[in-house]
C-alpha cells in the first residue's frame, strides 16, 4: 500500500513557513501553542506534548476547503 499527498510540499528552494513572527497570522478561532497554530481538534496532542492535560472536548469537520470545530468546555 502507499500514500500520495496532494499537493506536494517540500520543494526544493522553497520556505515551508511564511517569515514573520510566530502565531502572528493564525485564523481567528485558533491559538498559539509551541510557536504554532492550534484549532481545538489539535488541542489534546499539544498539551500532552507540553504534559498537561485537555480541558476541552472538540470535533472537526471537514466540509470543501473549510473546517467547522463545535467545542464543549
Amino acid at each position: 500500500m502507499a500514500c500520495q499527498y496532494k499537493p506536494a510540499g517540500n520543494v526544493p528552494g522553497k520556505r515551508p513557513y511564511l517569515p514573520g513572527r510566530a502565531c502572528s497570522k493564525c485564523p481567528q478561532a485558533s491559538e498559539c501553542r509551541l510557536n504554532q497554530c492550534v484549532v481545538n481538534s489539535d488541542l489534546d496532542v499539544v498539551l500532552q506534548a507540553e504534559g498537561k492535560q485537555a480541558t476541552i472536548s472538540a470535533t472537526t469537520k471537514l466540509i470543501g476547503k473549510q473546517a467547522t470545530t463545535s467545542a464543549v468546555t
